[in-house]
């Protein structure tokens, strides 16, 4: 059965890859990598690339309406709120910015451990520096496959995202298209916390970039990305830490590193498929 399981996800991640790839043949290069509007599907951290920085600080809040089921549909609404602060291009200083970008994901249980969660978002972002708010928009879907080894849960995730923003008084349409895949390890350990067992997973994770996302330097040409890596640990419990009615809490943290000297410390609130 795993096998099966790893064999549509291969399968799937093909598919995914010659889709994205057809979309950028007609996209201009024109874009920008942290573009604030799209700081809602890189998650939160502390990024630099050469000379550049930037600070996402994303609330990944969301509302799980029904847990998928063989046979049922599961759904969750995304409500993520991001806020950032990067170095202008244009002025010696810090620009700041914010957006929400709701949306809904439905979840299908194809096998007793296989998870496809397609998804869709649209909302709107302002930077704070002058310029017209943007509207955000993306779909995407990722799909998540795991087996028991020993102690140990082993997770693989594939997902695959087309996202564009367009200024709202005029302006070009930026788009943005990647391919994410992963595998994540993790263990309950003996360790009581907060009236729980520590879990704690340890993950790997790989972004393509299909059109070359860009990111500005000051009096220089963009920086290309291409590929991004990121390596991370993530901390929950079992049973679930439940704090005013919120279950399923986790966290953690994360180095990420790629193309054009691009690095950072990331946080993130578990594997992100």
């Amino acid at each position: 059965m795993l096998l099966s399981i790893q064999s549509r996800t291969y399968l799937l991640a093909a598919l995914l890859l010659v889709t994205a790839v057809a979309r950028a043949d007609g996209v201009d290069d024109e874009e920008d990598f942290i573009n604030y509007a799209f700081a809602t599907w890189i998650g939160s951290g502390v990024y630099k690339m050469n000379d550049r920085n930037m600070n996402i600080f994303r609330a990944p809040l969301s509302w799980q309406f029904r847990e998928a089921e063989e046979g049922k549909p599961g759904y969750k609404a995304l409500l993520p709120v991001t806020l950032g602060i990067h170095d202008s291009t244009d002025f010696d200083g810090k620009v700041g910015s914010l957006s929400f970008v709701p949306g809904l994901e439905v979840g299908f249980m194809l096998q007793p451990r296989w998870l496809v969660k397609p998804y869709a978002q649209a909302g709107i972002g302002q930077d704070f520096s002058g310029g017209s708010a943007a509207f955000i928009y993306g779909a995407g879907i990722k799909t998540l496959t795991w087996t028991d080894v020993n102690d140990y849960r082993v997770s693989f995730g594939l997902g695959g995202l087309m996202a564009a923003s367009k200024v709202t008084h005029g302006g070009n349409e930026e788009r943005l298209s990647k391919i994410d895949m992963g595998i994540d390890v993790g263990r309950e350990t003996a360790i009581r916390m907060f009236d729980g067992n520590l879990v704690v997973n340890a993950f790997y994770t790989l972004s393509y970039f299909a059109n070359d996302a860009e990111f500005p330097r000051e009096n220089e040409k963009p920086g290309k990305i291409h590929i991004l890596h990121e390596i991370g640990l993530t901390f929950s419990t079992n049973p679930e830490l439940d704090i005013a009615g919120i279950s399923g809490l986790r966290g953690g943290f994360g180095y990420m590193f790629g193309s054009n000297n691009f690095q950072g410390l990331s946080f993130n609130a578990g594997f992100p498929f």
